[in-house]
């Protein structure tokens, strides 16, 4: 499964420890000031090169990797300008500017946070404990990403398709992952 959270490159690797950083930005209007919803995802780090059918909606958080300083690349032939005019359109979620770009990039968390407390082992709450950040869609609801330097731990929701067994929402390594830590049946 490809999402977000391991983005594939044009050889078909995905980000595996030591890859690439895989980082976050919240993709803001504040200063462009665009009378569209957001930003077209390109083919190529082109401005020219747009998917015409992808787009990168204004408040919303993207993953990826940062190529040449100017391009935040999601996946197989999906880049993001960071900058478009010479004006920022993706900002990292802990630089929050002031102003309209803060108020922007603050509705833009609030809605795509998720906190995780109450582990009754000491040793798996260090590692599932904490604030998640939504990433992808699984199974037709968020899915979420620790926040933390090594994104060690995923929340997801799984549907009925493969029974019972796997129903429910899930703490685990990835987002999709079969095994995980903690299971909360619906």
């Amino acid at each position: 499964m490809s999402d977000l959270t391991s983005p594939t490159y044009r050889d078909g690797a995905t980000t595996a420890q030591g890859g690439p950083k895989v980082e976050m930005f919240v993709v803001v209007n504040s200063l462009l000031r665009s009378p569209g919803k957001g930003i077209k995802y390109r083919k190529t780090p082109n401005l020219d090169d747009t998917h015409y059918d992808k787009m990168a909606t204004f408040g919303s958080v993207v993953r990826g990797t940062v190529e040449d300083e100017d391009w935040l690349r999601v996946g197989p032939q999906a880049y993001l300008p960071i900058k478009m005019y010479r004006l920022k359109v993706l900002v990292p979620p802990d630089v929050i500017g002031a102003g309209s770009a803060r108020q922007e990039v603050s509705n833009a968390l609030v809605h795509n946070l998720l906190e995780v407390s109450g582990c009754q082992s000491p040793t798996l709450g260090k590692s599932i404990c904490g604030v998640y950040i939504r990433v992808a869609l699984h199974h037709g609801k968020p899915a979420y990403r620790r926040v933390d330097p090594d994104g060690g731990s995923a929340c997801y929701f799984w549907d009925m398709r493969d029974g019972k067994t796997y129903s429910g929402w899930w703490l685990g390594p990835d987002v999709g992952s079969k095994q995980g830590w903690a299971l909360k049946r619906c």
